[in-house]
């Protein structure tokens, strides 16, 4: 797991991870990502969590959503010439 783009002022941040091939498809990622993103909106503040995903890269798609992210639509071009699909989840998503 790791934060990214921390902006202590507007109180967003983004939201990475990686999960070893051994751990892959017990549900470790999205409980993670759920609970760092719990902390993070709960005792911190925080406004805004983004989570980037490839749009073949089914699997990270699958975290972001189990973890309560709402997709909100493909940013084109994104990184480095690349595609991503752009999650977000916001204080109100955890109710």
């Amino acid at each position: 797991m790791d934060l990214r783009d921390i902006d202590w002022h507007s109180r967003t941040a983004e939201v990475g991870y990686m999960t070893a091939p051994w751990a892959r498809g017990n549900g470790y990622a999205g409980e993670a990502v759920r609970e760092i993103a719990r902390w993070l909106l709960e005792q911190h503040a925080f406004e805004r969590l983004q989570l980037r995903a490839a749009p073949g890269n089914t699997a990270s798609q699958r975290v972001a959503e189990k973890a309560g992210f709402v997709r909100e639509g493909v940013a084109r071009s994104s990184l480095g010439g690349q595609d991503l699909v752009v999650y977000s989840l916001i204080p109100s998503d955890l109710a």
